[in-house]
């Protein structure tokens, strides 16, 4: 079998693997007392997914992070607190045309208190202060047309909400599975010797579960703009989504990062605001490696 022909079985099976899980997202039945959208939940129930720009990572990446995230759905006076240590891999599957991502945080903590509880609708006799395990994510990105001259670069990305964050009762995590489907393009522009910029633009496609046999299904879009030198890179980003249900479903963000290239490792800053229906603000610290694996597997 060519080494061409491995990578067309293996992105097969892969994306095969992933619309199968899809397609059983809605099985698991959750908790029934509280409403599963993203204002009455943790920071981490469902985001508003981080944008791909139209190209997809085709090194080998990894990243570590922490999370340190104030909410204000009880109003300015009442925050609760979460933090968070969060990891990310980009695994390319043998080419630079499609790879794997898996994201998360590894554990949350989280201190909130009773103003917050009733606002979410939890039992007031729940522990204030406890932790959860993290959310895993998963997808599968392909780049559908590279960037030219003349042309934006196009991606898809297929991804998977897992239900590992469990922890329904006090309102930290659905307990279901949900999943999303973007389209992203494209492109970069030099503007001034070797600083360049990119805009790039999504659609996607959100679903997650509210109760037995019953889910919640979303259309967003984001917008984002990224400013690159090669030993700097600063990202502006504004993403949402729109459920069907109109009950605390339509979060809103702006996104900022800045990262510091040095050699193959980054330190990066972030933070993301979210608007009524995502009430919080998150400020996370962290590090990345990346490698061109591809060009050691191509000799």
């Amino acid at each position: 079998m060519s080494f061409n022909s491995i990578q067309r079985h293996s992105i097969t099976v892969l994306a095969a693997l992933l619309l199968s899980i899809c397609a059983h997202a809605q099985n698991r039945e959750p908790f029934k007392q509280l409403l599963a959208a993203p204002e009455f939940f943790g920071p981490y129930a469902f985001q508003v997914p981080d944008m791909l720009d139209g190209s997809i990572c085709s090194n080998l990446y990894a990243e570590i992070g922490f999370d340190h995230i104030v909410g204000r759905l009880a109003g300015r006076d009442h925050k609760d607190y979460t933090n968070a240590p969060t990891y990310c891999v980009h695994v390319p599957l043998w080419t630079d045309r499609a790879s794997v991502s898996i994201w998360g945080e590894f554990q949350e903590f989280y201190n909130d208190n009773e103003y917050v509880r009733q606002a979410r609708g939890v039992n007031p006799e729940e522990p204030l202060k406890s932790s959860d395990t993290g959310t895993l994510y998963f997808s599968l990105d392909m780049q559908l047309l590279k960037e030219s001259v003349y042309r934006p670069a196009i991606a898809l990305r297929a991804a998977i909400q897992t239900a590992t964050g469990d922890d329904y009762e006090r309102a930290r995590h659905y307990d279901a599975p949900g999943y999303y489907f973007e389209l992203s393009t494209g492109k970069d522009f030099k503007v001034y010797r070797n600083w360049s910029v990119r805009p790039a633009a999504s659609l996607n496609f959100v679903c997650w579960q509210v109760s037995n046999g019953q889910q919640n299904d979303a259309l967003g879009y984001g917008a984002q703009l990224t400013l690159k030198h090669p030993v700097t890179s600063f990202v502006m980003a504004y993403g949402q989504y729109k459920g069907k249900d109109g009950r605390g479903d339509m979060p809103r963000v702006i996104k900022g990062r800045l990262n510091f290239h040095i050699g193959r490792w980054s330190p990066f800053i972030y933070y993301q605001h979210g608007f009524k229906e995502w009430p919080f603000d998150q400020y996370r610290i962290g590090l990345s490696y990346s490698i061109d694996i591809l060009r050691y597997i191509r000799k």
